[in-house]
Parts: structure tokens; sequence; C-alpha cells
């Protein structure tokens, strides 16, 4: 079996009344060599997932994080 060293894969994440967990999560999801991205889905969250996410989004600029409110 041939080894993926280059290969990076988008990881595509729900999030509902996370508050929490939500920033030890995502910082695991990121310390992943291999994640290109996260894409966030904020599914009607009415603790404060939604303002931790815009924080965390703002703190790793570098690295590809898409919130999406649903």
């Amino acid at each position: 079996m041939r080894q993926i060293k280059d290969h990076k894969v988008s990881v595509l994440m729900p999030c509902f009344n996370e508050e929490k967990y939500i920033s030890k999560i995502v910082t695991k999801v990121l310390s992943q060599k291999f994640v290109f991205e996260l894409i966030i889905v904020n599914d009607g969250s009415v603790d404060g997932s939604s303002k931790i996410l815009e924080k965390l989004q703002k703190k790793y600029k570098k690295r590809l994080i898409k919130l999406i409110k649903h």
C-alpha cells in the first residue's frame, strides 16, 4: 500500500450547543497535519457556541475555518 504524505482533507463538523467542548474539539481537529480546512455547521445553537466559533475563526485565520449557520 502506498503512503499518502501530501494529501489534505476537509473536515465537516456539526455543532449544536457545544459551548463546553467546542474550543477543545476545534483545537484537536486543527492540530492534525492532514486537515486542510474545517467546515463547521452551527445547527441553531442557543448557548454561547456561536460566539466561541467566531473567536476561533479569528484565532485560526491562517487555517481555513468556514462557519455555516443553519
